[in-house]
């Protein structure tokens, strides 16, 4: 079995605003493909494994397990498991001119990846609810549809704070590049711990503060070395390495040559 489908029952007053089309699972296959140019459906998903490519209109992600996802409407719509890590996911897809409103009010305009945000769930409990068949449960769908609206508007506002913060600790780190640095002057900087201030910065900027700092002294000495007169040893002390062959060390790890052969190299 590829995929569980469950048809939902409503009346006919409700559909006329939201329409719940249908719900269901989709199990792991290599060959999982959807295409749905300028859908009049949109579709909220939650990975529960695997990997696999989703593109709307012009943007393109990867969502992998622990990933859950929002399509809308009025936009092309294609996706696919990757064949060596295919989904298992859960899904509804919901129409009808209330689900635009819903996205301008929850301020969704333009997100459509949320990740680490688990809807199962919330899906699972619309799921159930299809499952009572004879009965029109879409309005505790509609609550149910409400909620996870609302996490995902929760989970975008705590995205740009932290992406806000990460640029403020990247134009803090971006003024130590001649000075010496503590770990604790970055975490005194934004008020957060060691392990929350380095989480905020690699979520943001895919490596540590001190691997960032790192590669912007390695910058400034490139140009130093091209630029200047100054000794490796110079250098060194400028930048607040230790000493300079610690320098010399790092750079030669950086760059694969050493501070004199980089310089020499440029020369000629």
């Amino acid at each position: 079995m590829k995929e569980k489908i469950y048809p939902i029952l409503q009346q006919e007053g409700l559909t006329n605003l939201i329409c719940f089309d249908m719900c269901g699972i989709t199990y792991p296959d290599p060959h999982y493909s959807i295409s749905r140019p300028s859908s009049h459906t949109a579709c909220i998903e939650y990975i529960e494994s695997g990997t696999g490519v989703v593109q709307i209109g012009n943007h393109q992600f990867q969502p992998s397990g622990g990933d859950s996802y929002f399509l809308h409407t009025g936009m092309d719509q294609r996706y696919h498991a990757d064949p060596e890590s295919p989904w298992k996911k859960y899904f509804v897809n919901i129409t009808g001119p209330l689900v635009a409103d819903l996205i301008e009010s929850y301020h969704l305009a333009g997100r459509y990846h949320f990740k680490n945000l688990n809807l199962k769930d919330d899906l699972c409990a619309i799921i159930s609810l299809a499952k009572k068949t004879g009965k029109d449960n879409s309005a505790q769908m509609v609550s149910v549809l409400n909620r996870m609206l609302f996490r995902m508007h929760c989970h975008c506002l705590a995205d740009d704070l932290g992406a806000s913060i990460a640029n403020r600790m990247r134009d803090f780190l971006n003024t130590k590049t001649e000075s010496d640095f503590r770990m604790e002057e970055l975490c005194d900087y934004i008020g957060k711990s060691e392990s929350q201030t380095i989480k905020i910065f690699k979520n943001a900027f895919a490596t540590t503060p001190y691997r960032y700092l790192l590669d912007k002294k390695i910058e400034l000495a490139k140009k130093l070395l091209r630029n200047t007169n100054l000794s490796v040893k110079e250098i060194a002390m400028r930048l607040r390495f230790a000493d300079e062959y610690y320098f010399s060390n790092v750079f030669k790890q950086k760059c694969g040559k050493s501070p004199s052969a980089y310089r020499k190299n440029d020369k000629q």
